[in-house]
């Protein structure tokens, strides 16, 4: 059984509000802020780094069999779109799901987007937890001060907080975006061309459980 997380919801940068499962919403595809929806579209913006390229939000299919592989929730889970982008996201524990074959695509997009300094994650346990796709247990890979799940046949899985700590390592180190794409097992041409090359000694490791 999937262990049960409690996160706190994020706040919409603009009203400094939580933003709630029950609430339309929307993220910023440059630095994943969660925005209620009425906050972005007066804005017309992201109120934290100013990008305008927002995803599209709608429910899973009632049918859909997949669970949140961090709170096993079904009903909570949902599709963020932006052209051929596709993530899936939890409300209720706010973790979420890149596919292999984006992660170029969502990682380009961090690139160009500006953030100020934040701190690195509180140091927590990492349980087995299993793929979206194929319910197999997914393997912790270690990128400098994150730590994310990995299916190597599907792709990755973020705990709440996780996606905006990635696209910000991304936009600070954008010349190790190739050695990370290539120690995830992603081709070069499964997605756009990213800046810089591979960085000597900080290719993202396997990490051991516990």
């Amino acid at each position: 059984m999937a262990q049960v997380t409690l996160v706190r919801h994020p706040r919409c940068p603009y009203c400094h509000e939580g933003v709630r499962p029950a609430q339309r919403k929307t993220a910023c595809l440059g630095c994943m802020s969660w925005h209620h929806l009425s906050c972005w579209d007066e804005l017309g913006r992201c109120a934290a780094c100013a990008r305008r390229r927002a995803l599209g939000l709608r429910a899973l299919k009632p049918e859909d069999p997949r669970r949140c592989p961090s709170c096993g929730s079904a009903g909570a889970l949902q599709q963020g779109e932006f052209e051929r982008l596709r993530l899936t996201f939890c409300s209720r524990c706010w973790g979420g799901w890149v596919p292999k074959e984006h992660l170029g695509a969502l990682l380009l997009e961090s690139v160009a987007s500006p953030f100020e300094q934040a701190p690195s994650p509180e140091p927590r346990p990492y349980p087995a937890l299993a793929c979206l796709e194929c319910r197999e247990l997914m393997t912790p890979w270690a990128w400098r001060d994150l730590v994310v799940r990995v299916c190597e046949g599907h792709g990755l899985w973020l705990e709440s907080g996780d996606l905006l700590h990635l696209a910000r390592l991304a936009s600070a180190h954008p010349g190790e975006l190739y050695g990370l794409l290539a120690a995830l097992g992603v081709a070069s041409d499964e997605g756009p061309a990213l800046p810089g090359e591979p960085a000597a000694g900080e290719l993202p490791t396997r990490r051991s459980e516990g």
